[in-house]
């Protein structure tokens, strides 16, 4: 383990086509190092007097092999997605922090890991290079073709005193290989993590937008935010 003090920051539940297992990815903060880490739990049936449980290869409560960590993301929000026909998903882990580092992987079914190649922790896609997109909040996928997928990142800021960056929502296209030296990556045109490819609300002297949630009604998209507008009590929805 990296540190002692541990606060786990979110947990996705995610199947794999031929694959029988159920797993979690839990994205942690370590406040003592200073450092973000990546664990997968698969969910183990028959332990736990018969009740089940998220464990790793046979015991409870240990992750599976292949946990790693990065710098000081906090690593929240965390999105697993498919695109296309491609079985093996993705991991968006986002970064909410100061220091930008926002990070994309995908699912190496031999390893049951994320990662790049046979690398777990090896990552595709770095976003938030700047700090003008440095804080995510919350994350969502739309694809609404096969292979045609969004990424729509809800951004806030921190540390700032007074917040003149005016976060709002960004939208990513998945740029398929030979994008990112074949790998494909999130971006606009034919650069890797240029967003806007839709125009964005911004919240001008705000914290941004705390979540995102995408539904339809009657066959048309639509995404619900929250926003919070002095960074204590007052904010909407939208």
């Amino acid at each position: 383990t990296p540190g002692s003090s541990r606060a786990p920051q979110e947990a996705d539940i995610f199947t794999v086509a031929g694959d029988p297992d159920t797993y979690m990815v839990v994205p942690s903060y370590w406040w003592d190092n200073d450092v973000s880490e990546v664990e997968v739990y698969r969910w183990l049936p028959n332990l736990n007097n018969g009740l089940g449980c998220w464990g790793g290869t046979s015991a409870c409560s240990t992750p599976l092999p292949g946990s790693f960590t990065w710098g000081p993301a906090w690593g929240t929000p965390a999105e697993v997605f498919t695109i296309g026909s491609d079985t093996n998903p993705y991991l968006l882990v986002g970064s909410y922090y100061s220091t930008p580092d926002s990070t994309l992987y995908k699912w190496l079914p031999a390893q049951k890991c994320f990662g790049r190649g046979t690398t777990c922790g090896a990552l595709i896609q770095r976003f938030n290079t700047s700090t003008t997109l440095r804080q995510w909040s919350a994350a969502e996928t739309y694809e609404p073709t096969p292979g045609e997928v969004y990424l729509i990142g809800g951004f806030g800021v921190a540390n700032t005193s007074p917040n003149t960056l005016g976060q709002g929502a960004r939208v990513f296209k998945w740029l398929p290989p030979p994008a990112n030296g074949g790998l494909g990556c999130f971006g606009k045109g034919t650069t890797c993590a240029a967003n806007d490819i839709l125009p964005s609300q911004t919240v001008a002297g705000g914290q941004g937008y705390n979540d995102l949630s995408l539904f339809k009604v009657n066959g048309e998209q639509y995404l619900a935010v929250t926003q919070t507008t002095d960074g204590n009590s007052s904010g909407e929805i939208r």
